[in-house]
């Protein structure tokens, strides 16, 4: 068998060696630059988006902030405006109450006069209608 000739080992260790050597030059000088510049594009890539992703998110908390300062400004004037509403209705509601009252009050004087000018005048006709009425009967007793 020849790969256990002594006399070849010598020639196979040479042409290893160069081989070696050059498989090892190619791969350190070709294949190895190239690799750590495709990780060094992507780690540049990376860091590009992590640096603008944080830019964003410092963005988004600085929007955050100041959508909530708006929301409380907002539900501040809100409150504001409803409770100036509300103080409004209820003098509104309660002048129409005093009103309401001074017209009732006018109202039922005016009634109170009314009756006892009814009452008034009933006691002065109730003479002349009784005279009226008992002229009645005895007419209609008489005939």
């Amino acid at each position: 068998m020849p790969q256990f000739d002594f006399t070849t080992y010598s020639s196979q260790i040479f042409w290893f060696s160069i081989c070696f050597a050059i498989l090892y030059l190619a791969v350190y000088f070709i294949i190895t630059p190239r690799v750590q510049e495709i990780l060094d594009n992507r780690k540049k890539i990376i860091d590009g988006d992590l640096s603008s992703a944080g830019k964003i998110n410092h963005e988004i908390d600085n929007l955050k902030a100041i959508t909530q300062k708006n929301n409380q400004e907002s539900n501040s004037i809100y409150h504001n405006k409803i409770e100036s509403t509300i103080q409004k209705i209820s003098h509104t509601r309660q002048e129409a109450i005093e009103s309401l009252k001074k017209t009732i009050e006018e109202n039922s004087k005016k009634s109170r006069k009314q009756l006892q000018e009814l009452v008034l005048q009933s006691q002065k006709n109730s003479g002349k209608i009784i005279d009226e009425i008992a002229k009645n009967i005895k007419s209609k007793i008489i005939n």
